[in-house]
């Protein structure tokens, strides 16, 4: 094998293993809640739902200037009264924050990893 080839080689591994992520990523996606806090005026919330869109995971948004319940709700969860709020399979998220946000991704998604391989 020439160095040519040990290159192709090197990359089409490199190029499996992209896609082999990727699949699980969008897998563990699939089994989460999420739930996006919102108000029709937050640039911030607009910021956060791209993020999420960008990442492919699936949402409920709730415009809590329009739902009261709603927003009573997400205060007696976080103890928060701003938006955008993510909750993430039970995990809130204050703000747009990107590490919040992907914390509680890597928390749902080792939970979700235990209780396949464990039964836990």
């Amino acid at each position: 094998m020439d160095s040519t080839d040990s290159e192709l080689e090197r990359i089409r591994q490199k190029k499996m293993l992209e896609m082999s992520q990727k699949a699980e990523e969008k897998k563990q996606v699939k089994n989460m809640d999420v739930k996006v806090y919102t108000t029709q005026t937050c640039p911030y919330c607009s910021m956060a739902k791209r993020y999420l869109d960008d990442k492919g995971i699936k949402y409920t948004e709730v415009d809590v200037s329009r739902d009261h319940m709603a927003a009573q709700e997400m205060i007696s969860k976080s103890g928060q009264m701003g938006v955008p709020q993510i909750e993430i399979n039970g995990e809130m998220v204050v703000g747009f924050d990107r590490d919040g946000i992907e914390n509680a991704i890597a928390k749902t998604n080792s939970k979700s990893f235990f209780k396949d391989r464990y039964g836990i």
